[in-house]
């Protein structure tokens, strides 16, 4: 089976989401090392992630941006132009790690899956500034409407999905997140 992964977290961010990602993506690796894992991300530059790159295995290819206006605009290959790419790559399952997954997906034919996180943007909109908000509830809902699963990391992001946007409850498995 050949699994895509928004590695973008696993390879920038050393903190909460980007842990989570690592932990999964090294999980598969371990216990599943017959399955092949594209990781895409923006380009790494960062020694620690780069250290990291290279202690997996050769089944967990790294996928970065190619193209010039892609490289130089890397939210923008992640949102809109890496669709191609996947559809190219033949993949069994594409999973975006933390909230998001790519537009322009639907002629895919693999199966999306989205980690949930939380909605604390909704529950408590107090903190976070209007932008934000926008910007986060779009990406949301439409990483909700067109990924085939939803992953919730707890019964309380459950019920925030199905209160705040309306997701089907039978779209949503919750797996708690693991621990290093």
């Amino acid at each position: 089976m050949r699994i895509g992964f928004d590695a973008k977290r696993a390879t920038h961010n050393f903190r909460g989401l980007g842990n989570y990602s690592r932990g999964l993506i090294e999980g598969l690796l371990k216990y599943y090392p017959q399955e092949q894992l594209c990781l895409y991300s923006p380009p790494v530059k960062e020694a620690k992630a780069i250290d990291w790159l290279r202690s997996l295995p050769s089944s967990a290819q790294l996928k970065c941006p190619e193209g010039l206006i892609e490289k130089n605009i890397p939210t923008l290959w992640r949102s809109f132009l890496i669709s191609n790419t996947l559809s190219r790559d033949h993949l069994d399952i594409f999973h975006g790690l933390s909230h998001e997954i790519p537009n322009r997906l639907d002629h895919c034919s693999f199966k999306k899956v989205v980690t949930m996180h939380d909605l604390i943007f909704l529950r408590y909109p107090e903190f976070f500034p209007l932008i934000d908000r926008m910007v986060y509830s779009q990406k949301f809902r439409y990483a909700c409407k067109h990924s085939d699963l939803v992953l919730a990391i707890c019964e309380q992001t459950k019920e925030d999905l199905i209160h705040f946007l309306g997701v089907d409850e039978k779209k949503i498995v919750v797996h708690y997140q693991s621990c290093d």
